[in-house]
């Protein structure tokens, strides 16, 4: 909730407005980012470097698909098939854990 708190106070200073909208539906965006940066969707594995990185992979993708003149809906699509793959990736893992 302090991070919630200084995300509130950044963004009042940036815009001078607090919306509680703000942000909303990037919670999928986050999961992808942390998918990407080799984080468990079952939990108990990850890190805040992995993390990042896969932040920054995901604007430089958004970025890329902006340049590229391409549909807003495409990136939306591109996260989605991201967390499929992971999803399958994770199921793999489990059963070679599992035995």
């Amino acid at each position: 909730s302090v991070l919630a708190g200084f995300a509130g106070l950044t963004t009042f200073g940036r815009f001078k407005i607090v919306d509680p909208t703000l942000g909303q539906e990037l919670e999928l965006e986050a999961i992808a980012a942390a998918v990407i940066g080799g984080a468990l969707l079952t939990g108990g594995y990850g890190s805040i470097l992995g993390s990042f990185i896969g932040a920054v992979m995901i604007g430089m993708v958004r970025s890329g698909l902006v340049l590229a003149g391409a549909p807003g809906y495409w990136y939306r699509a591109f996260i989605g098939v991201i967390l499929i793959v992971a999803a399958i990736i994770n199921a793999r893992i489990r059963k070679k854990v599992a035995g």
